[in-house]
């Protein structure tokens, strides 16, 4: 998914938060958000959805999450935990070789 830095609305040329709405996903897959910015990429996303099963974990919810994030790939760092949704825990991490804009 690309997202082109023109074409989102801004207040003081500078985004805080964009809203994207991504199309139906299934667990444990990896979502990529590429933001644009005059023909050149300027941040890269990654939305992971994690699936926390209560009978097949010895671990607390958080201790899940916080061992996830704890041995990402170094080349993220999170951004976000979003709100879960049953065993649903959705994971935002931006990549440390871009730049924010």
């Amino acid at each position: 998914m690309k997202i082109f830095y023109n074409d989102l609305q801004f207040k003081n040329n500078m985004a805080k938060e964009v809203t994207i709405l991504v199309p139906d996903y299934k667990p444990n897959e990896r979502i990529d958000i590429n933001v644009v910015s005059g023909g050149k990429e300027v941040v890269k996303y990654r939305l992971e959805v994690v699936v926390f099963d209560e009978q097949q974990q010895d671990l607390s919810r958080f201790s899940f999450v916080q061992d996830i994030i704890n041995n990402y790939d170094k080349n993220y760092s999170l951004v976000e935990v979003g709100n879960d949704s049953g065993s649903k825990i959705p994971l935002l991490f931006r990549d440390n070789n871009t730049s924010l804009v």
